[in-house]
């Protein structure tokens, strides 16, 4: 196991296998809690009253979003302010990210919210210390629009990207790679395997399904299929986090 993810794993608490959830999520995974440093996320983001825009209808819906400013240069936005791409599940991944994050800024904003004022002032801490330099991110139903996989790189993470489409050239240079793969196939695992050379600290999803306007109708997998790509993907130490996918949703697994 790397120094990164020695010093992250003893954030957390004891790991224990559910009982009730052996039957699907098999060895090599434990079922750990969320590390302390989770509550980064308070920090970082700000609530905000907005609009939803529906893709189809055009009809426009109030909504509360919460959001994390700081990365408009990359994404063109505030990270979580959208609602097919970008959405709240990319503010929960940055979260996550930055919580098994052995980097000492990260816990002394935890611990101390004094030290900065506003979450643009603490996302700028971040960035200027490149608290993710190290880890090694696989985010999994990127989007359009990969928001997490975008500001994790300038947090000095290793980003890769994968979904059922490509990304615009102009997006995609921005990660370190990107594939475009059905993760409802078998060989999904192994695909991406060879595309990447494996070995991630952290691999994440945020699958969202079918979105209006896609060139491609694809089905939201199982919770198995993330599991199994997780199982080639990651290094023994490393964590599949969901988001989106039922069964998975919030949940945190380490490679055994």
């Amino acid at each position: 196991m790397s120094e990164s993810l020695q010093r992250a794993s003893e954030s957390v608490l004891s790991p224990t296998i559910l009982p009730s959830e052996q039957g699907s999520i098999n060895s090599p995974f434990e079922v750990v809690p969320m590390p302390a440093n989770i509550l980064i996320r308070s920090p970082i983001t700000r609530r905000e009253e907005g609009e939803i825009q529906m893709v189809l209808s055009g009809n426009k819906y109030p909504a509360t979003f919460i959001i994390v400013p700081g990365f408009e240069d990359v994404i063109g936005e505030q990270l979580g302010g959208g609602f097919y791409y970008n959405h709240s599940g990319t503010v929960n991944q940055l979260a996550f990210a930055l919580a098994v994050s052995p980097h000492p800024a990260v816990s002394e904003m935890v611990e101390d919210r004094s030290m900065v004022e506003h979450p643009e002032d603490a996302v700028r801490v971040l960035r200027e210390q490149r608290v993710l330099e190290g880890l090694r991110i696989m985010d999994l139903g990127c989007g359009m629009l990969p928001g997490f996989a975008l500001a994790a790189k300038t947090l000095g993470a290793e980003t890769f990207t994968a979904d059922a489409e490509d990304l615009r050239p102009n997006i995609k240079a921005w990660v370190d790679g990107h594939t475009v793969v059905d993760f409802n196939t078998t060989t999904a695992p192994a695909k991406l395997a060879r595309a990447t050379g494996s070995n991630f600290d952290i691999v994440t999803e945020n699958i969202v399904g079918s979105v209006p306007g896609r060139q491609v109708d694809i089905s939201e997998p199982d919770p198995e299929a993330i599991i199994a790509i997780g199982k080639v993907l990651l290094k023994p130490g490393g964590y599949l986090y969901g988001t989106t996918i039922k069964g998975l949703r919030d949940k945190l697994l380490r490679k055994i």
